[in-house]
């Protein structure tokens, strides 16, 4: 059975030209990193050394706010409700003053309500658009927008930062250019495991063993983009992989069971989604049966919200067929019950 979520295999979703990505974002600075994790470390950087404090989202991902504390950057949390929107109020007690704000696009999804008042306050925004790269949106009111590029794309490192800030210095560290083959060696693993069948616990083991030391030589230090991601960025057909991505959420709407547990119940225009957020009752443990189905739905993220104990995400990246969004739909109903009510 194939496998599905887990470690992005190198799917073949590539243009035969080259093509300068993400030409489309209107800032005066761009740069590149190795991960998400080092846009975010010298984002850090910037704000320690001009003395900001910053509110972030209750509902984040661990290793989003560990190079903030690293920086010792002072951190204050806003709530994020149900639907993913932002409670407005703590913006009652935020000065203007040495004040940064964090927005999270979720999903592919953005606040709106959220983004407009920040605008109107003045204060100093940082956006993370790790989902939403591929949307239609208009990043340009926000002073620095960053983003991982392995949520949506099948890269084995990478993070990007955009900037009109001219006193935003950029930090990189020299590394070894071929800090990114343990990350390359996982996702070669898991494509023997799946496309040529390989039962063997030694290359299951293999795959999960350089996925961890992959990461570690990634690491959270501000360094370059490897070449070979780079490359693939550069030939990657984006307007391909949005279509899909849109038609596949389109499609597990169409079930009523899932429409039922979806947290978004429509699709906007502007937006192509990373992923389709379930709110489903017992999560980790139908996350751990449906494994048993070689299903790997991903936990985006485990906070400290309630609403993060609820939430299952089922992936829609461009390799996956409706035959395979309907066996996952089949799996899930089968593992949590056609009347869970959650």
């Amino acid at each position: 059975m194939k496998i599905l979520g887990s470690e992005r295999i190198i799917y073949d979703n590539f243009k035969e030209e080259f093509q300068k990505p993400f030409q489309n974002f209107k800032f005066s600075r761009k740069y590149f990193y190795s991960s998400g994790r080092g846009a975010i470390k010298n984002v850090a950087y910037f704000l320690k050394k001009n003395g900001y404090k910053i509110f972030f989202p209750d509902y984040y991902c661990v290793e989003m706010l560990k190079p903030l504390k690293e920086e010792n950057v002072k951190i204050e949390f806003y709530k994020i409700l149900p639907d993913f929107k932002a409670d407005l109020k703590f913006l009652k007690k935020v000065k203007k003053e040495k004040i940064a704000l964090y927005i999270v696009d979720y999903f592919g999804f953005q606040d709106e309500n959220l983004i407009k008042s920040s605008k109107e306050s003045g204060i100093l925004t940082v956006r993370d658009i790790t989902h939403s790269f591929l949307s239609n949106f208009d990043f340009s009111s926000s002073d620095i927008v960053l983003g991982s590029l392995r949520k949506l794309f099948p890269v084995v490192d990478g993070g990007i930062l955009f900037t009109n800030l001219k006193n935003f210095e950029m930090i990189k560290k020299n590394c070894k250019e071929d800090f990114y083959i343990k990350k390359l060696f996982s996702k070669l693993y898991r494509e023997i495991c799946e496309n040529y069948k390989y039962k063997s616990d030694h290359f299951e083991n293999l795959y999960l063993y350089y996925s961890i030391k992959g990461e570690e030589s990634i690491g959270y230090t501000p360094k370059n983009i490897s070449k070979f991601s780079l490359n693939l960025l550069k030939i990657y057909d984006f307007e391909n992989a949005s279509t899909k991505r849109k038609n596949n959420f389109n499609y597990l709407l169409l079930d009523p069971y899932i429409s039922k547990k979806a947290i978004f119940k429509s699709l906007p225009k502007d937006v192509v989604p990373q992923s389709f957020p379930i709110k489903i009752k017992c999560r980790d443990i139908v996350k751990r049966e449906l494994q048993k189905y070689k299903i790997f739905l991903p936990i985006l993220w485990r906070g400290e919200n309630e609403i993060s104990k609820k939430i299952l995400n089922i992936p829609i990246d461009e390799e996956y067929s409706k035959k395979d969004l309907s066996t996952v739909v089949d799996k899930i109903k089968k593992v949590s019950g056609e009347k869970d009510e959650c």
